[in-house]
């Protein structure tokens, strides 16, 4: 998860915990950690906040064990998967 201080931050993290996943924010200052790590993670589901989707579009590709992407913003309620 990493998203902008919204209240849509805690409908993820509270919904994640519900349905017995496991929530991991991530800081939006540490952007090089985001791009090193992103890809090789044992994440299944990606939720960012549009806004910071750019930092995360060069580093997802076939090699990344993500499930799925959702990205939230003013504009995509409910959340659109890409």
């Amino acid at each position: 998860m990493c998203m902008t201080d919204r209240c849509c931050f805690l409908r993820f993290f509270g919904g994640a915990i519900k349905i017995g996943a496991i929530p991991v924010p991530v800081n939006t200052m540490l952007r090089i950690l985001i791009t090193l790590n992103v890809g090789r993670s044992c994440a299944r589901i990606l939720v960012v906040s549009e806004s910071l989707y750019p930092k995360f579009a060069t580093q997802l590709d076939s090699r990344s064990s993500l499930d799925g992407v959702f990205i939230d913003g003013p504009d995509r309620w409910p959340p659109q998967s890409v």
